[in-house]
């Protein structure tokens, strides 16, 4: 299950390189479920839901490289974009 999220979000951020706009682009979503992206000041934070119910399973801070990270970030993993491989 671990694998699929990485995959999905590794898509997700891969489709996404140079455009500022994703967020807009997943609120439109039609099919894709299970996660939900708030965009910060310093960074965008995406939560991974349990299939069933709001239970978040994961969370991932995605920091843009050329940025410092933040003294204060809520709990999750780093991602720093973009993606490189």
């Amino acid at each position: 299950m671990k694998k699929i999220i990485f995959i999905f979000i590794g898509a997700l951020l891969l489709s996404c390189h140079g455009k500022q706009e994703y967020a807009f682009v997943v609120q439109g979503q039609k099919y894709a479920q299970g996660f939900s992206i708030e965009k910060k000041d310093e960074y965008t934070l995406v939560h991974i839901h349990y299939p069933e119910g709001k239970e978040i399973l994961q969370s991932y801070i995605l920091i843009p490289k050329t940025q410092d990270i933040p003294s204060e970030l809520p709990e999750g993993v780093i991602v720093r974009t973009p993606l490189e491989r």
